[in-house]
């Protein structure tokens, strides 16, 4: 019994020394800095951050969306001249095949081209008309799919987009929820295990 004891308490002693010479190592090793608004960030209450393909470093928040290349923010925001958005509150961000970055806001979906940073039209897409209501909605959520699909979901509706191999939209498809519920709380209820 002492021998079990002594083994434990040399394992538990011990692994608290080998964790804080691993801790002490990976800090040693790396640079770490507070990025906050004081360095050019658009809010400190953070919703998403991604890398791109270039990359550059986009951080979502309440308050609008940045591009950091190690050095400085790019802002987007309603009120920016040349980087507009639809909404301030971003909640997702995904980059397709194509190098376009999706941004989901609370007042719809914008397209941003990786490569030049500037905003693309939703005609870009083909299907105007059929994706205005997308493209003017809550948005939660923007994932691609292995197969290069975009799934959208929306305050009150999932969305399914196909594209082509240059990124135009050839068909999509739509589930809403009921009027009293969100597409979220549906999508875990119809898919709980049982």
């Amino acid at each position: 019994m002492r021998l079990l004891l002594l083994t434990l308490c040399i394992i538990l002693f011990g692994g608290n020394t080998l964790r804080l010479e691993a801790k002490k190592y990976f800090f040693s090793n790396y640079n770490f800095c507070h990025i906050t608004e004081e360095a050019g960030l658009p809010n400190n209450s953070v919703t998403a951050v991604m890398k791109d393909s270039f990359g550059y470093i986009w951080v979502a928040t309440q308050d609008g969306l940045a591009r950091y290349d190690g050095y400085r923010f790019l802002s987007y925001g309603v009120k920016e001249p040349l980087y507009r958005l639809k909404g301030n509150y971003v909640y997702t961000l995904c980059e397709d095949r194509q190098k376009r970055l999706w941004v989901g806001s609370d007042a719809g979906l914008d397209l941003i081209d990786l490569q030049t940073g500037l905003s693309l039209p939703a005609s870009d897409l083909g299907a105007v008309s059929e994706l205005s209501s997308l493209f003017n909605s809550f948005v939660r959520s923007v994932v691609q799919t292995t197969d290069g699909n975009i799934w959208v979901v929306t305050d009150k509706m999932l969305w399914c987009l196909e594209l082509d191999s240059s990124g135009v939209v050839t068909a999509f498809y739509r589930m809403q929820a009921e009027a009293d519920e969100s597409v979220s709380r549906r999508l875990k209820e119809d898919f709980v295990p049982e």
